[in-house]
């Protein structure tokens, strides 16, 4: 496949979109989403047939644009687009080609919070109607809120690639927060033992595996090492617990 011209891979089904952004910026916004469209809607052989009067094309590049967040900038020259508003253009050409196989390339890198939900949401929906997304990225945040399955390579080697929940589950560990009465300037004695960690706004964290430990038996020596406790919370393992765990494992 490597050898194969871009549109060849497009017509074989596969999409993808470049970290480096690659849009028309002469055109207007709805100018490069409509090109995307050219071939999947069936007008690769209307040279002449003027696109402006397509209304089944124009609605759907209407809708893609309205669903990546610039329906609004669809008349600009997308040269003059914002750098994370230009990212979201290039996944709207990307998705308008009608793959059934999308690989974005870091998609969200650069974008605003906002952008990057409703790109999130979007790239959903995609797999929802049963697109097949191939993600990469650096936002482990991103990773396990989009992704069934997740690989992480580390030194070009995988060292994980199993669906997310399984990944998750390597670590059983929880954490406890404790919001004492009064906030703590060190960790108390009593507590130093059980891997307390005392946070910038004096309250301690100890971290506890379910299986071997309850909460009761914590908030007894949380208790005894005379803290008085005015909030309790408590926080699961993430995807950058497993990472840091599995790289630094294999770092070591």
């Amino acid at each position: 496949m490597t050898e194969l011209q871009p549109y060849q891979i497009n017509r074989m089904g596969l999409s993808r979109s470049f970290q480096i952004t690659n849009i028309f910026p002469r055109l207007s916004v709805f100018e490069n989403v409509r090109c995307g469209l050219l071939w999947s809607m069936g007008y690769q052989n209307s040279f002449w047939r003027l696109v402006d009067t397509e209304r089944a094309l124009n609605e759907r590049a209407a809708q893609i644009l309205d669903e990546i967040g610039l329906l609004a900038r669809c008349d600009l020259p997308a040269g003059v687009l914002a750098y994370a508003e230009q990212r979201a253009l290039e996944i709207g050409i990307t998705i308008a080609g009608g793959a059934d196989v999308i690989m974005l390339d870091e998609p969200t890198a650069g974008v605003d919070i906002e952008l990057r939900r409703q790109l999130w949401d979007y790239v959903k929906s995609l797999h929802d109607r049963g697109t097949t997304i191939v993600l990469t990225t650096h936002y482990l945040e991103e990773a396990e809120a989009l992704c069934d399955r997740i690989a992480i390579i580390n030194h070009g080697e995988v060292v994980a690639n199993e669906p997310t929940p399984q990944l998750l589950s390597r670590i059983s560990e929880k954490k406890l927060v404790v919001r004492p009465c009064t906030p703590l300037t060190e960790v108390p004695a009593g507590l130093v033992a059980a891997r307390a960690e005392l946070r910038p706004n004096g309250s301690l964290a100890l971290a506890y595996n379910p299986a071997e430990q309850s909460v009761l038996e914590i908030l007894e020596g949380v208790k005894a090492a005379g803290v008085a406790i005015e909030d309790l919370s408590t926080e699961e393992s993430d995807l950058e617990d497993v990472f840091l765990q599995l790289t630094s494992s294999k770092a070591a």
